[in-house]
């Protein structure tokens, strides 16, 4: 090798080109030596050569690192690099070195904001955890223990996992605009939320779930709310839709006939009972797939009078902004091929001759012995999605009407059945375990006629 001292780029050398136009760097390179590397002689000897490196000057390349000033050869000005490539940064090839070299930080200003914001800040932000909630809290003064409430509950591990991708895309959108993504303008934010109306087809239901999940990262909410501008582009947009109220005729009776074709339910295969389990308490018990994936076997059993008690722990609904523990309670039928009860004890009796392993809810701190397994591995919990599946494969049996291309879910199904058969909201309300009839009347009501015939009764003399 030579001495290296054609390699050792002076100030203001060429490194490369961007889109702008050459780049260079501008350093001071200390004076410091270099080793340099002789070649070894060629031979058949396995034996490494020792000879000795000469000291000569020490040579300073470019390597990988954060943030590195470039200054573009026609303007003689700092800009920005690509916020997605490699950025290089000067250091010393040989370790140990007396005079380690740093880089200097470009930071952004921020158009209407008090303080400058380093797009590299938010690119970096971990939205899988709680640190930026904890420094937020901190600076206001919140002592350990507040910390700790508002950061381990229930509560926000389960609200940082919902907003976690909301918060990313914007935090993404953030670096590559130079938006401080903790304190935006209105404006800023409504530009991120109208970008995604207009090229991804957002709808204001999915606006609204990333406004609550970016707001989330303010340290003032209210703020945003008291802008009439703000509260207007939400009025404006839930204004464009119009809510459809359906009137489909609700018919099981191909899927109990189908029931009734498979025969007794300890000759079913497994592949048979599971989903016939499912819907049956879906329908029966006015059940989500989320409800049926948390049932606890252990404190489920069947009572005297033949009423099934099924326990849910941790189901969606809360009260007072708690998690509950609720009871699901599912009469017999008088047919054993269709009642849910049957098929609950005939499917518990396969489960009783295996071990069963106990999971940890995923929100709370509880464990439970989940009711519905794998089909092809009992030890191993279902999942929601895969509950659904199940409920969705004996439901494809419904003649759906013209214009329908998914059936209702289970819940729908068996709520609009039992208005329909006599039964009162309240009644429903109740088994649906709904804090209000307005989820009832606004989601899962599939018809609004009346079972009686009100023009006979208010046309009676």
């Amino acid at each position: 090798m030579d001495t290296g001292s054609d390699f050792v780029p002076t100030d203001r050398q060429d490194v490369g080109f961007s889109h702008s136009g050459p780049v260079c760097i501008t350093i001071q390179h200390p004076t410091a030596t270099i080793h340099i590397m002789e070649a070894r002689s060629t031979g058949t000897s396995n034996k490494c050569s020792h000879s000795t490196m000469d000291t000569r000057e020490q040579l300073c390349l470019p390597s990988l690192g954060t943030d590195f000033t470039v200054l573009d050869e026609n303007t003689e000005r700092a800009v920005d690099t690509h916020s997605g490539d490699p950025l290089l940064a000067v250091s010393n090839m040989v370790p140990n070195s007396e005079e380690p070299s740093t880089a200097p930080t470009t930071l952004n200003p921020i158009a209407g904001s008090s303080r400058t914001f380093s797009r590299w800040d938010s690119a970096r932000l971990d939205t899988g955890s709680m640190a930026h909630q904890r420094q937020r809290l901190t600076k206001e003064g919140a002592s350990a223990a507040t910390v700790k409430v508002m950061t381990e509950s229930t509560l926000a591990s389960t609200r940082q996992w919902r907003y976690k991708g909301p918060q990313a895309q914007w935090i993404l959108h953030c670096s590559k605009n130079s938006i401080d993504p903790f304190n935006p303008s209105v404006v800023e934010l409504l530009n991120f939320l109208a970008h995604g109306i207009e090229t991804k087809q957002w709808s204001s239901g999915t606006v609204n779930g990333y406004r609550s999940a970016i707001l989330n990262l303010f340290p003032d909410c209210l703020s945003y709310w008291n802008n009439s501008t703000f509260c207007d582009f939400f009025r404006h947009l839930s204004s464009n839709e119009i809510k459809h109220f359906t009137n489909m005729p609700v018919d099981i009776s191909p899927v109990l006939d189908h029931f009734r074709t498979l025969g007794p339910n300890a000759h079913l295969k497994p592949n048979q009972l599971l989903p016939k389990l499912c819907w049956l308490l879906a329908v029966c018990g006015f059940m989500c797939p989320s409800d049926i994936q948390h049932v606890d076997v252990s404190h489920s059993s069947v009572q005297s009078s033949g009423e099934l008690e099924l326990q849910v722990v941790g189901p969606k609904e809360k009260r007072a902004g708690r998690h509950i523990i609720k009871s699901v309670f599912i009469h017999p039928h008088e047919d054993p091929l269709v009642c849910p009860v049957a098929t609950y004890q005939c499917y518990v009796a396969q489960l009783s001759t295996s071990t069963l392993t106990s999971v940890k809810h995923p929100f709370l701190d509880q464990t439970l012995n989940p009711l519905i397994r794998h089909i092809f591995d009992i030890n191993q919990a279902a999942s929601s999605d895969t509950i659904g599946c199940h409920i969705a494969r004996v439901s494809d049996l419904l003649p759906l009407p013209l214009g329908l291309e998914k059936a209702p879910s289970g819940r729908s199904l068996s709520s609009s059945l039992a208005i329909e058969h006599g039964a009162s909201s309240d009644e429903v309300q109740a088994q649906g375990f709904w804090a209000h009839s307005a989820t009832y009347d606004s989601f899962y009501r599939l018809s609004c006629r009346s079972v009686k015939n009100l023009t006979q009764i208010t046309l009676a003399s």
